[in-house]
């Protein structure tokens, strides 16, 4: 029996009369509950036409559109101040672009995370002023800065705000402020900050530009905004852009990334567009990103990405590496009662921490900040949590222990003295004590096994693209088998297996799921729940089951015969519901009513101590040896004599046992003499008919297979 990680939750079985008979009903029966269509727009799911909310929706987009043609028409320089992440450097190249082509004077500005940190600061504004620049416009950031806000009108420069991110009390004071959560009148509240500097440029050139929309894929995607309404539409429309796109930038960092260009989707933008755009901002300066985005030129385009690829290999170095750290810390502490959990180490590198902690709120379930020591000498760093978190109110109820922090509910940036993070965690956890973290898995598909197939997974892709509020389809396969089981990775971290029920097989693979190794047996019956990917290796496409999590309501015989396997392994299953066969017991019988009274849900083996076992032939030689030379010491010189015979030291204590309590022979002040031999079977002396049956209890469990010592002790339940 196997546990499963998650609790699983499955869609209801509703009754919904079928309106698109081209598709599987389960697959349209989700599209409804996601709401990605309604019974009226169902069958035209898959249409790439691109539908966009007017921008002038926002009641400030009127006032913004003026204020920049004003500064145009004027030839007054303007500044668009972003932020270091994929999303920000998007915005900024959405909206650069848009006021280069409308002949613009335009400059960009981005804040570095490692000394100036996210968001307006007040000495990059003044030195903006002693610029001349009289119209600052933020991206994806802006909505809390409240100082900086005061700074530029006291210095007469005009400020708008186009950000996304949580709002506090109180608002700047700017010109006009363009913000989907806080216009009521704007239909869809959850653009990224790229979103919004879409609808800037929209209004800008009354159209939405390809490129604009394809940067703007970017910062959607890689902010990890819901992928529904308007944000599911740019992505749709934007990805199909990127598969044709021309653009020098992108197009070489995509062949760095050894990316297919026909085959690009929302996993290319996720898994290697965005991580290299995010690479500059997190170990050095964003701004080669954006410049990356702007530039129009093959050689140049060349030569920052492979600025770009350098650096985005140094951010997987260490983030591993803290990984690797963080985790090791996590074992040394108790955390059992924790449900936030701060790591502090001074010399992590800042610009992966992000990274760090998501990867660190999927193997903990637990909210994660990562913190270390800035050149200031404070800490700083990223916070992210699981679904039942809001970590923006969390950290806004704790401000008095920050200097500085924003965010979203699941992601934030802080920065705060060192000598608080004990303080912080403490208050934070006190906090979150009613907070349940969630362990539940949403299960999309429940479908017959025979239904998997290119064609099944050719439907599921009609949802996509899929991201946040739109995730990939979580599918459960019940009753199968597994075979093959293989660990695979450069530190056998991963587990590779086929997935099979009758003659349908389906290759699998487990990321990260070395530790249930053991689990993996044969012959039994699982429960797995999936992703439906395709797996291209060596010139060949198959379909592949990403397991998720996995169930067992069978009993498991667990093979940890090998000493190496019983080391790694036997510390899962010290629990009450395991019977482990760590010793040979005396007789199959007692064997057998130890397990059919434990009510175990798994039987483990383990290496046991092979009994002796003895030929008559050398119960014969040894019983001529005695005849022929008692009396005699038993001594080393005797033990190796009958070595030298083929006959090992206890396997010649066993013959004599057995000897004298058949009176074959007298032991006395080990002195071997022989007796009046009456003809006497062998299994008359109780340490030989003992011994058999212990060899009978090792055949059974040492030499059945797994399989057949299951399906033995099934017959006994």
């Amino acid at each position: 029996m196997l546990k499963s990680k998650f609790v699983w939750n499955e869609l209801g079985d509703d009754d919904l009369d079928q309106v698109n008979p081209s598709l599987h009903p389960q697959i349209e029966k989700l599209i409804l509950h996601r709401n990605l269509a309604t019974k009226e727009t169902i069958r035209e799911i898959d249409d790439e036409k691109l539908t966009l909310h007017d921008p002038f929706l926002f009641k400030d987009m009127g006032v913004c559109v003026d204020r920049i043609k004003i500064a145009i028409e004027a030839e007054e320089p303007i500044l668009v101040y972003g932020d270091y992440d994929a999303d920000g450097v998007t915005s900024i190249a959405i909206l650069v672009s848009a006021l280069r082509e409308l002949g613009a004077v335009v400059d960009f500005y981005i804040p570095n995370r490692f000394y100036e940190g996210y968001g307006p600061n007040e000495e990059a504004f003044m030195q903006a002023v002693d610029d001349g620049f009289k119209l600052i416009i933020t991206v994806d950031c802006g909505i809390t800065g409240i100082a900086e806000a005061k700074l530029l009108k006291e210095h007469g420069v005009d400020f708008i705000i186009t950000d996304h991110h949580e709002p506090k009390d109180e608002i700047p004071e700017a010109i006009a402020i363009i913000h989907p959560e806080l216009d009521d009148a704007y239909p869809f509240s959850y653009l990224a900050g790229a979103g919004v500097a879409l609808k800037v440029a929209q209004a800008l050139l009354g159209e939405a530009r390809p490129m604009h929309l394809m940067f703007a894929t970017f910062g959607t995607i890689g902010d990890v905004v819901t992928l529904k309404d308007e944000n599911r539409n740019i992505a749709k429309v934007g990805l199909s852009i990127l598969r044709e796109t021309d653009h020098a930038g992108i197009k070489i960092l995509m062949n760095m990334a050894d990316v297919n260009f026909t085959s690009a989707d929302e996993q290319t933008v996720g898994f290697s567009i965005c991580p290299r755009l995010n690479a500059p901002g997190r170990m050095d300066d964003a701004r080669i990103a954006a410049d990356l985005l702007l530039c129009d030129n093959q050689d140049e385009a060349r030569e920052i990405a492979k600025k770009i690829e350098s650096l985005n290999e140094k951010r997987r170095t260490e983030t591993g590496k803290i990984t690797e750290e963080a985790l090791k810390i996590s074992q040394e502490r108790n955390l059992d009662d924790k449900k936030i959990v701060i790591f502090y180490k001074e010399n992590w590198h800042e610009g992966v921490l992000g990274i760090v902690a998501s990867k660190l709120v999927t193997k903990l379930q637990k909210a994660v900040i990562m913190l270390t020591r800035s050149e200031e000498g404070f800490a700083k760093g990223s916070a992210r949590a699981p679904e039942g978190f809001h970590l923006a109110e969390l950290l806004t109820d704790n401000e008095k222990l920050l200097y500085k922090f924003g965010g979203h509910a699941q992601a934030a940036g802080l920065s705060m003295d060192i000598s608080n993070i004990e303080i912080l965690e403490s208050k934070m956890n006190d906090m979150l004590k009613e907070t349940t973290v969630s362990l539940d898995l949403d299960i999309d598909l429940s479908v017959p096994f025979k239904d998997i197939s290119f064609d099944f997974l050719d439907e599921i892709s009609i949802l996509s693209p899929f991201g946040s509020g739109n995730p990939v389809p979580i599918i459960k396969l019940s009753d199968v088998k597994i075979k093959n089981v293989k660990r695979i990775g450069t530190k056998s971290q991963h587990l590779k297996f086929a997935i099979y029920q009758g003659d349908t097989f389906l290759d699998a693979v487990f990321f990260d799921g070395s530790e249930w190794f053991a689990y993996m047996t044969e012959e039994t019956i699982f429960d797995f729940i999936i992703e439906l990917q395709i797996n291209r290796w060596n010139g060949k496409v198959a379909l592949q089951a990403r397991i998720i999590d996995v169930k067992c309501d069978d009993l498991q015989v667990i093979n940890l015969r090998n000493p190496k396997l019983r080391n790694e392994f036997l510390a899962h299953f010290e629990q009450a519901s395991d019977f482990i066969i760590d010793s040979l017991p005396p007789s199959q019988d007692i064997l057998l009513e130890n397990f059919k009274n434990s009510g175990a849900s798994n039987v483990v083996l383990t290496p046991i101590d092979v009994p002796t076992r003895v030929s008559r032939e050398k119960f014969k030689q040894v019983y001529q040896v005695i005849k022929n030379q008692a009396p005699f010491r038993v001594n080393g010189e005797v033990v190796r004599f009958f070595f030298q015979e083929g006959i090992l030291r206890n396997e010649l204590l066993f013959i004599l046992q057995v000897f004298s309590e058949l009176n074959f022979v007298i032991i006395k002040d080990n002195v071997v003499n022989s007796a009046v031999v009456q003809k006497v079977e062998l299994e008359s002396s109780s340490t030989y008919r003992e011994q058999q049956m212990k060899i009978e209890v090792y055949e059974l469990l040492e030499l059945s297979t797994t399989s057949e010592l299951k399906k033995f002790l099934v017959s006994l339940k």
